[in-house]
């Protein structure tokens, strides 16, 4: 990959300023696979959250182990924002920018506890929201542009719901469960 960005640099872009054809390729596969990461991470937490949730049912000690994982996860997330706000006052990012104070603004909103908390409810089963706009061409406006998008943490939240669910119906639910098992080995 490196080699072949640096000869797509070396080779230059052609006398009309476009991309020669190696770093046409190369920007045509980068972005379709990050397309197809993006198309599979919300397939790939919700199983595999939905399925390890499902796997507690054989753990002797499940209470105290999803205990554990709490304190383990918000003892590390503690850590990184220490070291991110450390790291803040230390490096002072944006205080050598050539933003000046008279033209920065305060943002025209802000969040709140309940904002947040009210966004981590989906508003549909898969917790995918669709947008569109007008896509404009040279100031005319030649059709829409549409694009999906996830919030991860909405997705977080339906799987753990989902999870817990499913082990709490017991073997009611083992055929779904077995669909889950499967599905996220495909994934």
């Amino acid at each position: 990959g490196v080699i072949l960005g640096w000869l797509a640099l070396t080779m230059g872009a052609h006398a009309d300023g476009s991309s020669n054809w190696l770093a046409t390729t190369l920007s045509t596969i980068g972005s379709s696979f990050v397309a197809l990461l993006r198309a599979i991470v919300p397939p790939l937490v919700f199983l595999a959250i939905v399925a390890s949730i499902a796997n507690l049912r054989g753990v002797a000690n499940g209470a105290r182990l999803a205990g554990q994982t709490l304190i383990w996860f918000a003892t590390t997330a503690l850590i990184s924002v220490g070291i991110g706000i450390g790291l803040g006052l230390i490096m002072q990012p944006g205080a050598h920018t050539s933003v000046s104070a008279d033209a920065a603004a305060m943002p025209s909103r802000t969040g709140s506890w309940l904002g947040f908390l009210e966004g981590l409810i989906p508003s549909n089963f898969l917790g995918l929201a669709v947008s569109s706009r007008p896509a404009v061409t040279d100031g005319v406006v030649t059709g829409v542009s549409s694009s999906v998008n996830f919030n991860v943490l909405q997705i977080i939240v339906l799987a753990l719901v989902v999870g817990v669910a499913a082990l709490r119906s017991g073997s009611k639910a083992e055929p779904f469960l077995s669909f889950t098992r499967s599905a996220l080995h495909v994934v």
